[in-house]
């Protein structure tokens, strides 16, 4: 249980500091370049850290064939938000804009809410 534990703060540390890395400040356009890519990164970490804990406990038998299958569900829906977010922050990187930068912006809020909601399905799992 202890190792559960861990690896669920983990992934919620992990979840914060994307959510940290989203904020903007108004720094120049390479900062914010730096700091999509960061929550692109912090993001598909997290998302890989509860698969790997949901699939060592599917292996167990502590989570059945359902659950596993409504995360990959979830799962899909994060690949989508996250590859979505990639092209987007590599356009703004070819013409950096205000709009691109609003496109890039809307794009993360779009990865982060699409974390959210794995991360809500998946962190309940984690505690059995």
């Amino acid at each position: 249980m202890d190792k559960k534990r861990k690896q669920l703060c983990a992934v919620i540390l992990a979840v914060l500091f994307f959510v940290g890395a989203c904020a903007t400040t108004g720094e120049q356009p390479v900062s914010f370049t730096q700091n999509a890519y960061r929550a692109l990164s912090v993001s598909g970490n997290a998302y890989n850290t509860a698969m790997k804990s949901l699939a060592d406990l599917h292996k167990k038998g502590i989570i059945g064939d359902n659950e596993k299958a409504v995360a990959l569900e979830y799962g899909t829906y994060f690949w989508i938000a996250y590859d979505v977010a990639i092209d987007t922050v590599e356009a703004y990187m070819v013409a950096e804009s205000l709009e691109g930068r609003g496109k890039v912006e809307m794009a993360l809020k779009g990865l982060a809410n699409a974390l959210e909601k794995f991360m809500a399905y998946v962190a309940p799992l984690l505690k059995k």
